[in-house]
């Protein structure tokens, strides 16, 4: 599976998009697209779900291009396998794992190519009226889309789209201890670490001797 973040817009532009509005209705006629689920929405025409979108949008005001917008594509291989149900499923799954449950989206799946794919489109101003940040978050759409598909790690279990185990590793710690990263008795000469601690040391006396001679001569000039 492969997620790919677009561009944001308005809400007008994103759904007429996805359900075909502005398309051509010879060539895209309604058996093409499929609105597969949705949240927060009160009714599947388009005006109720721009509507939808606006009213939670006003919330924040301040968010410009509130309309968030992510492919999912799989293999041609797939889609014998990929029903509606399924791809609704998984899509909910990206969905909870990207953080985005919390806010308004639909999912809209398209058929008129040989490669299955379903489109996300969510509001920017979650429920609670804050910026929904991980809708842009690309390194963790990278990780999400991992967990789907194989682990590139070949030594551990490859997770699934039912087990998550790649997301739920701990960060990787330095294997050497601070001070042998800064002690260099070999060539006599201190590590690029200790160059950066002696610079913030050489930034701090020097701040501190400014503050004390503003200091002196401000008391200077009043005893004058």
């Amino acid at each position: 599976m492969i997620g790919k973040i677009l561009k944001s817009g308005s809400y007008g532009s994103k759904v007429d998009y996805v359900i075909r509005e502005k398309h051509d209705k010879k060539i895209f006629t309604p058996d093409t697209w499929k609105i597969l689920g949705s949240r927060g929405m009160i009714g599947e025409k388009r005006s109720h779900i721009i509507a939808s979108f606006e009213a939670q949008a006003m919330q924040n005001p301040r968010i410009s291009n509130p309309a968030g917008h992510i492919t999912l594509s799989f293999s041609a291989d797939d889609k014998p396998k990929l029903s509606d149900e399924k791809m609704l499923k998984i899509a909910l799954d990206y969905i909870k794992m990207m953080g985005l449950d919390k806010t308004q989206f639909i999912v809209v799946r398209h058929y008129e190519t040989d490669k299955p794919h379903c489109h996300i489109v969510f509001n920017m101003v979650g429920d609670n009226g804050k910026r929904m940040e991980s809708g842009r978050n690309r390194y963790k759409n990278q990780k999400v889309c991992e967990a789907f598909t194989a682990s590139p790690y070949p030594s551990r279990k490859h997770p699934t789209w039912r087990n998550f185990t790649v997301l739920n590793e701990p960060k990787r710690r330095l294997k050497l201890p601070l001070r042998r990263l800064c002690a260099t008795p070999a060539t006599g000469t201190l590590s690029p670490l200790c160059w950066l601690r002696s610079i913030s040391t050489s930034y701090r006396s020097i701040v501190a001797a400014h503050r004390k001679c503003r200091a002196f001569r401000s008391s200077w000039a009043t005893t004058r």
